[in-house]
């Protein structure tokens, strides 16, 4: 009796119309979008730690030639097969497809504004130099408007559900008169 009550009180006069759903599913883009991954190579050239002033200068030197190299227009997987000290060097510096947010944040900042086909300055980090290049940009494991349009639909009903569950159930109890007689 309670659920046909509810039923009758509440769920009956609930409707989600497709506007709702587009809405929501807008305003909610980065879940149903995906992760965002980059395909990046890297060339990087180490110095020892504790490497003073001049040893870091050299090395630094060196990743700026092959930076010019690079805005000339020469291709980063041949530069990174010469270049590289990183075990990846041999495969173009190929470091695969990576999670944004697993990006440390420093890489995070310098290739946030990039897109395919650019790479970063030189980066200096604690073990040596590094430039990046971005070889893909994608969005993996997103869900259409199509896909998301029934999750999103229950996810609506049932917010309105409770929502109008308890003001009806408000209305209820402001409207009550209770009398104890003893």
């Amino acid at each position: 009796i309670r659920a046909r009550l509810v039923n009758s009180a509440v769920k009956s006069k609930i409707v989600v119309t497709k506007e709702d759903v587009q809405a929501y599913y807008e305003s909610h883009a980065e879940t149903y979008q995906g992760e965002l991954k980059y395909h990046l190579r890297n060339i990087i050239m180490m110095f020892p730690a504790g490497a003073g002033d001049r040893v870091k200068q050299a090395v630094f030197e060196k990743m700026s030639n092959i930076y010019d190299e690079l805005k000339a227009g020469a291709s980063f997987e041949s530069l990174a097969k010469l270049y590289s000290e990183s075990p990846l060097a041999e495969k173009g510096g190929d470091l695969g497809m990576i999670r944004f947010e697993d990006i440390s944040p420093q890489f995070q900042q310098a290739i946030k504004d990039l897109t395919v086909g650019q790479h970063t300055e030189v980066i200096e980090t604690e073990r040596g130099y590094q430039i990046f290049y971005i070889e893909d940009i994608a969005r993996v494991g997103g869900k259409t408007f199509e896909e998301a349009q029934p999750e999103i639909e229950e996810q609506l009903y049932n917010d309105l559900v409770d929502e109008k569950f308890n003001t009806w159930l408000e209305d209820l109890r402001k409207n009550s008169h209770i009398k104890i007689i003893l």
